[in-house]
């Protein structure tokens, strides 16, 4: 039997009142932002690959803290939250500076704060750090509620000149002084969270935000972006029809398909089976199985750090590591593993808990295809 019912895909948005305001198909991760609201402490950092969904994590959880209570109707939410705050939130992308110098970057922060400026007024400070002092403290003032900070690709900045090392620590010094009031304005904060691809030393950009909890690998939030093997098999078991008739071939066929190609990934131990939801959501809308994350831009520092320890694609399968060899700060890592596991292009295959070993590997057939051809 054919099916016939229309389905709309939001590949490549990111904006959680688009999606539902539009009638796009929306995965419901609304029960990890009241989750996280909730936890104890105040001040979070996740770290995802690039296109997976941290962007519109980041979004859901402005309009959650915004009390826009309708755009969430007919979520998991809906029925665990009842008050509905409407918070001041301070939204930052740090995506959007594009920079490699420190004047560019400077301009860049000072645009996202004139844009704060004109919501809250300014009091005259001048220095970047102050400036988001006092925002914060008018904020907290004007609207007698706490103030939630959402920080996006936090790293973004620092990635722009990673091939640059001499740029690296005039750069992590302005962020250093961007950042200083995530802490120094405690009193006026209620929720703090910022997301990035990859991490740079705590000891480098947040020296003194001492409370921020990295939740990157914590299994009650494995699932907290992508798409997971039950997420697909339940609430998208239409989208997997809807694909092999277009393709042409059977749903149980294609569903196969889908995972050799973008499943896999895993960001702790244990963790769910992960899809990459990029790639997942632009085959449902183009209708075809491609490589759609892969050719949306892989960094040239990537494969050039993956030739210059001479490795081809067969070392990449499978490789076993300690947490401390991985899992650091990539301005302090040995070797280009940390890097690679953090941008995605290697995942946790498996952990053994008396070595404290990791096995490292390629995650999908995707990732596969692409890595064999650029590493001829």
């Amino acid at each position: 039997m054919a099916v016939t019912s229309e389905r709309r895909y939001p590949a490549g948005i990111q904006t959680f009142s688009e999606i539902r305001e539009q009638s796009y198909v929306y995965i419901d991760k609304s029960a990890f932002v009241y989750r996280l609201a909730h936890e104890s402490g105040e001040a979070f950092f996740l770290s995802r690959p690039r296109r997976f969904g941290k962007s519109l994590l980041v979004s859901t959880m402005q309009s959650y803290f915004e009390g826009r209570k309708e755009l969430f109707e007919g979520l998991e939410v809906a029925a665990l939250e009842s008050d509905w705050v409407s918070y001041p939130v301070f939204r930052i992308d740090l995506s959007t500076i594009k920079t490699k110098s420190v004047d560019e970057l400077r301009a860049g922060l000072s645009e996202a704060l004139q844009r704060l400026e004109r919501r809250f007024g300014t009091d005259g400070a001048t220095t970047l750090g102050g400036r988001l002092h006092s925002l914060i403290e008018r904020a907290h003032e004007q609207s007698g509620c706490r103030v939630v900070v959402l920080v996006d690709e936090y790293d973004a900045p620092l990635l722009n000149v990673i091939d640059e090392p001499h740029l690296l620590e005039p750069v992590r010094e302005v962020m250093r002084e961007f950042f200083m009031p995530l802490k120094a304005c405690d009193e006026h904060l209620r929720f703090v969270f910022l997301t990035g691809i990859t991490k740079f030393s705590q000891l480098g950009i947040f020296s003194e935000l001492n409370n921020l909890r990295d939740i990157s690998r914590e299994p009650a939030y494995a699932a907290l972006c992508g798409i997971t093997q039950d997420e697909l098999m339940g609430e998208m078991q239409q989208d997997i029809a809807l694909l092999a008739e277009r393709m042409g071939e059977q749903t149980n066929s294609v569903a196969v398909r889908l995972k050799d190609h973008y499943d896999g990934y895993h960001f702790c131990e244990p963790s769910p089976d992960i899809y990459n939801p990029f790639s997942l959501l632009y085959a449902f809308a183009q209708g075809e199985i491609g490589s759609y994350w892969y050719a949306s831009g892989t960094p040239t520092f990537l494969l050039q750090l993956i030739s210059s320890q001479g490795w081809q694609l067969a070392d990449l399968q499978e490789r076993d590591v300690l947490a401390s060899e991985f899992d650091v700060p990539i301005e302090a890592a040995s070797s280009p593993l940390a890097i690679l596991y953090q941008t995605g292009y290697v995942t946790i295959k498996a952990y053994d808990r008396e070595s404290r070993v990791y096995t490292l590997g390629i995650p999908n057939r995707e990732v596969s295809h692409r890595l064999s051809e650029s590493l001829r």
